[in-house]
């Protein structure tokens, strides 16, 4: 497989896990095969449903390329496990195409409102796996915060002209010294 900047079909892999044999899959070392639907039933009493692969150490061309047999574990396990890896490689590669999908939009409904650039925090936020909810029909969170600033700073000013108010108030009630 040659690797290429482009990204990889999801799909594309989807349909090739959809119609391979589903897992586990594990290896029957004294058959030398990998097989789906394992089933013990005691000591050297096995049955499966699908064989799936044989390791059956025929002889190579060239014997002195032969893997050691510490390779060919990895190369066992790889191939069993990927069984299981292709579909969580999926749904994670999935999940973080909807974030990025998520900083996206904040980004470019910013960049609509003409509003600085959406907090990074925000973004981080998206990025770790936060929901964080879009709605282009509302005003995007810089906005939002700052009217509630706005309207926190009003409160605090109507109070301080309150408290203005009855010190004078009170200032005329006193005596005079």
């Amino acid at each position: 497989m040659v690797h290429t900047e482009q990204p990889p079909d999801l799909d594309e892999i989807d349909a090739r896990d959809a119609a391979a044999i589903p897992p586990p899959w594990a290896y029957v070392e004294n058959h030398a095969i990998i097989v789906a639907g394992l089933q013990i039933h005691g000591p050297g009493d096995i049955s499966y449903t699908t064989a799936i692969a044989s390791i059956d150490g025929a002889e190579l061309a060239d014997p002195e390329s032969a893997p050691d047999d510490a390779q060919v574990a990895a190369n066992i396990a790889f191939m069993v496990h990927s069984r299981q890896d292709v579909p969580d490689l999926l749904a994670h590669v999935r999940r973080l195409a909807g974030r990025i999908d998520q900083v996206r939009l904040l980004t470019d409904r910013a960049a609509a409102q003409d509003l600085p650039a959406v907090t990074l925090m925000t973004l981080r936020a998206v990025l770790d796996g936060a929901a964080v909810p879009i709605d282009l029909e509302e005003p995007a969170p810089t906005r939002w915060a700052y009217k509630q600033a706005c309207a926190a700073l009003e409160h605090h000013r109507q109070r301080a002209d309150d408290a203005e108010e009855e010190v004078k108030r009170l200032r005329t009630e006193l005596p005079s010294p």
